[in-house]
């Protein structure tokens, strides 16, 4: 995706997003939405 970092410069608590979703749902996983899910990622395992 343009503009969001590859996943080896991604955080440990990173989400993975299925093959081919996020050019398909492009208008959705934008950077912007890649950058909110990143920093509530960290929350994940509290939530588990």
């Amino acid at each position: 995706m343009q503009g969001y970092p590859g996943p080896e410069s991604r955080s440990p608590h990173s989400i993975e997003i299925q093959a081919g979703l996020e050019e398909h749902y492009s208008d959705i996983y934008t950077h912007d939405a890649f950058m909110v899910i990143e920093a509530l990622a960290r929350f994940d395992d509290d939530r588990k």
